[in-house]
């Protein structure tokens, strides 16, 4: 059974993290395992770092360079279009790995191997304060679904907003061609987007969840802070994995998740929004929801529902997350 794995580095200006990224993939001394590191158009000295990588171990490590920055989407998507291995991982320049990063994956039997497409684990967040993250974890510090979920359970508890991070999951490269990968025109919930179609049409499952694998380095430059306005983006990924699960004839109980799962993320926002005060935000998910080629499959009763929650003038009660 093949088993290795190309690890898709995009890095733009990382010259402050770069090594530690990289020598913590070659550092796992894993057979198989190789770093594709994509410069995108870096102005520091992030290309010199990456260079010295692929000329020491250039069976280990290979480095790809763009002329422009294009974001870190079109990165990862040329770093998968460039790899070779049966399996894609993925590691941010300013994150690292630990030395568990891939036991849970080498510990599978080839039968269950052979079943699967993707293993998705846990990340530590370490640098800054983690106070600020909207988490729905019980420890604030890690990121990711701490529960063993497959199928449709796994699916519909990432319609909830809450996935894992990119350097938490190795995934087959042939499920991603299928999913297309990352779409470059987002800015926000990109990861996610591809974490819908991949729980789609792929068999995802849980690897060790005792201990993260990662580490998510927050600094001045990357730290993400949870905002109302970044539910829209979060319901436009859903509902475009949606209409794609739709167009790619996925299986009838994905389509059923879907359509369950998508409209409680919309109304649930749209209560928060509400009860943020940002009535502008509410609008535009609830004009999202009216636009959407899905409409039919949302049903006038829900959209009834929340033109309803919009309008009205007593606080509501957001409920469960």
């Amino acid at each position: 059974m093949d088993r290795s794995i190309d690890v898709v580095i995009p890095a733009f200006n990382a010259e402050r993290y770069l090594e530690r990224a990289v020598e913590s993939v070659l550092g796992l001394g894993r057979a198989g395992l190789r770093a594709i590191i994509v410069d995108d158009g870096s102005t520091d000295g992030t290309a010199t770092i990456a260079q010295r990588f692929a000329d020491r171990e250039p069976d280990c490590c290979r480095l790809l360079r763009s002329d422009r920055n294009r974001g870190v989407s079109a990165a990862r998507n040329r770093g998968i279009e460039a790899a070779t291995a049966t399996w894609v991982a993925f590691l941010d320049a300013d994150d690292y790995y630990l030395p568990n990063r891939f036991d849970a994956f080498d510990a599978l039997p080839d039968s269950d191997l052979d079943r699967l497409d993707g293993l998705y684990q846990s990340t530590r967040i370490l640098g800054a304060a983690v106070s600020d993250l909207d988490g729905g974890n019980d420890d604030a510090s890690i990121f990711g679904i701490q529960q063993p979920l497959t199928g449709v359970a796994l699916l519909a508890e990432l319609l909830t907003g809450y996935c894992w991070a990119t350097s938490g999951i190795v995934v087959r490269r042939s499920l991603l061609s299928r999913c297309r990968g990352f779409d470059p025109a987002r800015k926000i919930a990109e990861d996610c987007h591809l974490w819908f179609r991949l729980a789609s049409f792929g068999a995802l499952r849980a690897g060790s969840l005792d201990a993260p694998v990662s580490v998510y380095w927050r600094h001045e430059q990357n730290t993400f802070l949870p905002r109302i306005e970044h539910r829209v983006p979060m319901l436009d990924a859903m509902l475009d994995a949606w209409a794609f699960a739709q167009g790619q004839r996925a299986a009838p109980a994905v389509l059923q998740t879907f359509a369950a799962a998508v409209p409680g993320y919309a109304l649930r926002s749209i209560i928060a929004a509400r009860e943020a005060h940002a009535p502008a935000v509410a609008r535009r998910l609830l004009l999202m929801l009216a636009r959407t080629r899905l409409r039919a499959a949302l049903r006038m009763p829900f959209l009834r529902q929340a033109w309803a929650l919009l309008r009205a003038r007593q606080p509501v009660a957001a409920g469960a997350r």
